[in-house]
């Protein structure tokens, strides 16, 4: 069964998928509650702000142009009291005719270039604001590998998103009674995010406690001492020495 499905063209699959997706959107309402793009956006006078750096690597230029095309589609999006906000559909395809470079990509346990490599450094960041704030997180994903070293690592073990397009998206709803959005500045060695409101948000302390696994390392993410995520994180280093 396998060997039939890799006959399949990739870009036949995910096209299959896209359309899965789509209609699963539509059939279930929450296509209409997707978050749109504003001609300009209201005051919001309140933010909490996360920074992350950016680390040299192979295709950093490729990198810096994806989170630059992604973040300036994040800044034009408002996010109504209920309403939801979904990554890819606010993206779009992370394809070449769509403004996208091609960068380092996790795909099947391997690094490959592809194009929108990098973009899951937008989507931790906006997850880890989510986390903050007490966002109602309706998908997220970890990554299936931990591809970073202690020096690399630009966010907490845990705190990642990866993305999909077509697969895994990240989307989060706005369960505040008020108007909120996503802020992006990406810089040469940081990606500022903030996340901005009408009024005062709620500051949720973070803890991320590890604990040694036959396959990697167990997370356990507690948000005001509560806990709301659990994952098995298995390192890339460690399945390369296997």
């Amino acid at each position: 069964m396998r060997w039939l499905k890799d006959q399949i063209p990739r870009s036949w699959r995910l096209q299959a998928q896209v359309m899965r997706r789509q209609w699963r959107d539509q059939s279930s309402g929450i296509a209409q509650q997707f978050a749109q793009e504003v001609a300009e956006l209201p005051l919001l006078p309140y933010q909490l702000e996360e920074v992350h750096p950016v680390r040299q690597s192979s295709y950093y230029e490729e990198k810096l142009h994806n989170l630059r095309l992604g973040a300036q589609r994040i800044n034009q999006i408002i996010i109504q009291p209920g309403q939801v906000f979904s990554y890819w559909h606010v993206l779009g395809a992370p394809s070449a005719q769509n403004g996208f470079r091609e960068g380092r990509n996790l795909i099947n346990g391997k690094l490959q270039a592809d194009f929108g490599g990098g973009l899951c450094q937008l989507s931790g960041i906006l997850y880890l604001l989510a986390l903050r704030t007490g966002l109602e997180v309706l998908e997220r994903h970890h990554h299936s590998i931990d591809i970073y070293t202690e020096e690399e690592r630009f966010c907490p073990l845990g705190a990642d998103a990866t993305v999909e397009y077509g697969y895994k998206d990240l989307r989060l709803q706005n369960n505040y009674p008020f108007a909120i959005a996503f802020e992006i500045e990406v810089q040469t060695e940081a990606v500022l995010a903030r996340l901005r409101s009408a009024q005062e948000l709620t500051d949720l302390p973070l803890t991320f406690q590890r604990e040694p696994n036959s396959n990697g390392v167990y997370v356990r993410t507690l948000r005001d001492e509560k806990e709301c995520e659990r994952e098995v994180c298995i390192s890339f280093y460690q399945q390369l020495e296997r």
